[in-house]
C-alpha cells in the first residue's frame, strides 16, 4: 500500500532584523516559498511543504538592509523585500546549495 502525503503551508520565523551571516532554517526537501512578510514584528516566511516529510534539509537565508554592503563571492536568489514598523527595509535572499 502506497503512503500518500499531502501538502500543507508552514510558516518559519526569520527573526526581527538583519542576518548578513545567514539564518539557517531546516525545511522539508522541495519546500516551495510562497511569501515573506512582517508578522508581529518578525520577518516571517511561508512555504508549501510535504506534510510529515522526513527529508529535512538546511536552507540559508540572508537578510540585508538597504544601503548595506552586499556580500561578495556568494550567490544569492532574491526572495522578498519587507518593511518593518520602524520604516527599515529588509531584503531577504536565499543562498542556494549546489
Amino acid at each position: 500500500m502506497a503512503v500518500t502525503t499531502k501538502q500543507v503551508i508552514y510558516k518559519y520565523s526569520l527573526g526581527k532584523g538583519p542576518s548578513s551571516m545567514g539564518k539557517i532554517i531546516d525545511m522539508p526537501f522541495g519546500a516551495h516559498i510562497l511569501d515573506v512578510q512582517m508578522q508581529h514584528g518578525n520577518i516571517t516566511l511561508w512555504a508549501v511543504v510535504e506534510e510529515n516529510s522526513t527529508d529535512i534539509r538546511p536552507r540559508t537565508f540572508v537578510i540585508l538592509g538597504t544601503g548595506w554592503d552586499f556580500p561578495r563571492g556568494r550567490a544569492f536568489e532574491h526572495i522578498a523585500t519587507v518593511q518593518d514598523e520602524f520604516g527599515y527595509v529588509w531584503h531577504i535572499f536565499e543562498e542556494p546549495r549546489y
